[in-house]
């Protein structure tokens, strides 16, 4: 990842207050090229005497026009942009229970002005991943990962710990309501929208897991001792098991997702075959409504390989 020359006071001038006070312990600010046009933050690495630290700054006007962000409010009433303060209990949640280590969190902060928020942590010293350069120790690291979350199972549907997580009456509403309103499912045969429809209204998850919604393998850094850290954690939320699973389908290789599946029930169950086949399409629909990998179609979406139906006995 590209790392520009030292931009303190640029920076200083994007936060005003009161998050330049976060600044105030360093005197070097590197700005991290921006991996996608649509990326709706920013990533700083600070350094200061004997100390490093990364600052995340978000733009929330434009967060809030993102379909993914959107629709994490449509479907699960995650809005980000309206209390990004909520990351720091997320940060602690994670910090508390997951198998996986998560960056120390060093402050969240709101500009009182402009729309901006910022997450300063740690910084983590360590290779960024890749599908290329995960190893086998990697995925076994992913399954602990999941067996430590799919043990901790949520009472509600939405943030993590919030006080105003959905009913599944409410999910499945909500579920309906973004099937008919996403624009990149309006290409969707009606036949089959009104098949989802009928899915969404019934579905009734296994349990409800602490995820991350958008997790990919360049969220986490191997750091120098070979384990992974988990440096992303603003889609984290509470989902249903199979929409993990089915997420996990199409992010990782077939490879990939053998081993994580003979680390897993090593320890824990595996939801059966029937289990995801029953709401693979309704989940991919709303993957695709997201924007989950990028502009993908619902014709792309619906044709990927059901490769857990493969490996699951």
């Amino acid at each position: 990842m590209a790392v520009y020359g030292n931009s303190i006071d640029l920076l200083r001038g994007l936060l005003g207050k009161p998050c330049n006070a976060l600044l105030e312990a360093y005197d070097d600010a590197q700005l991290y090229g921006v991996k996608f046009s649509d990326s709706t933050h920013q990533i700083w690495r600070l350094e200061g005497v004997n100390q490093a630290a990364v600052l995340k700054l978000a733009d929330l006007p434009r967060l809030r026009q993102q379909p993914f962000w959107q629709g994490a409010q449509t479907l699960f009433a995650w809005d980000l942009s309206a209390d990004y303060s909520r990351l720091a209990g997320t940060y602690r949640f994670f910090a508390e229970r997951a198998m996986l280590s998560v960056p120390n969190l060093l402050a969240c902060c709101v500009a009182d002005k402009g729309g901006k928020a910022v997450l300063l942590t740690d910084f983590v010293e360590g290779q960024t991943l890749d599908v290329q350069s995960v190893c086998a120790a990697d995925c076994q690291q992913l399954a602990r990962y999941l067996v430590a979350m799919h043990q901790l199972e949520q009472q509600g549907i939405g943030g993590l710990g919030a006080s105003n997580c959905l009913s599944l009456s409410e999910f499945q509403q909500r579920i309906v309501q973004f099937l008919h309103q996403s624009e990149r499912l309006q290409s969707m045969e009606t036949d089959e929208k009104a098949e989802l429809v009928d899915c969404g209204l019934s579905v009734k998850p296994l349990s409800l897991v602490p995820m991350v919604l958008d997790l990919r393998w360049d969220q986490f850094v191997r750091n120098p001792e070979g384990n992974l850290v988990l440096l992303d954690l603003d889609a984290a939320l509470s989902a249903p098991l199979e929409m993990d699973w089915l997420m996990l389908e199409v992010i990782l290789t077939a490879s990939q997702i053998k081993i994580v599946i003979l680390e897993y029930k090593q320890r824990v169950s595996m939801p059966s075959r029937a289990d995801l086949q029953q709401v693979r399409m309704l989940y991919r629909a709303l993957f695709c409504g997201i924007g989950l990998l990028g502009d993908q179609d619902w014709n792309w979406w619906r044709s990927l390989p059901p490769i857990l139906d493969e490996i699951i006995d």
